[in-house]
């Protein structure tokens, strides 16, 4: 049996992680999981991350019954600078935020244009690592704020179309990487 990688990085094991917003109560597997289930998650080899659109947090569904600007808030603490946090809007860039001298925080509101169903979501990274982030580069993102408009569906066909080119340069990527014996 062949196992395929699902990681386009480098670095030991246990770098790459996902934190899971376990709701008020007993942490226990059992609600940790159920927050992965339900996406309240980020993945980061470094920095952490919280968002939220209207006050929906990562993971949950944003209702909306017309087209509406809306209200962000992001968060950003890391442990080496990080060069690019933006906002992402079902695959466009829909927002570069500002960081400060040091670029190692950031906490910022301000207002998203929201024109149809899809989702929102805040990334950060740079381009090169730095000690003690020991991987090619430094990332985090968080899973969607998604967002329904008049009810329609959140799966918009540009989704669909950057899973599918995600999908494909995955897996030419980690197909480049020696794998040792096969």
């Amino acid at each position: 049996m062949r196992w395929l990688t699902m990681a386009t990085l480098r670095g030991p094991v246990g770098l790459n992680r996902v934190y899971a917003s376990v709701a008020n109560g007993a942490l226990s597997s059992e609600s940790w999981l159920e927050a992965l289930r339900q996406g309240r998650t980020f993945a980061t080899n470094g920095p952490l991350l919280d968002f939220s659109v209207a006050g929906n947090p990562i993971g949950s569904t944003l209702r909306l019954r017309t087209r509406a600007e809306r209200v962000f808030s992001a968060r950003l603490r890391s442990i080496v600078p990080v060069t690019t946090p933006r906002l992402s809007a079902t695959g466009r860039i829909a927002r570069e935020l500002a960081l400060g001298t040091h670029r190692d925080r950031l906490e910022v509101s301000g207002t998203l244009p929201i024109g149809s169903s899809g989702w929102c979501l805040l990334r950060a990274f740079t381009a090169r690592a730095q000690y003690p982030v020991l991987d090619n580069f430094v990332y985090a993102t968080t899973s969607p704020v998604y967002v329904s408009v008049r009810g329609e569906s959140r799966a918009h066909p540009t989704t669909r179309a950057i899973s599918r080119r995600g999908s494909i340069t995955l897996l030419q990527t980690t197909g480049s990487y020696p794998t040792g014996t096969r």
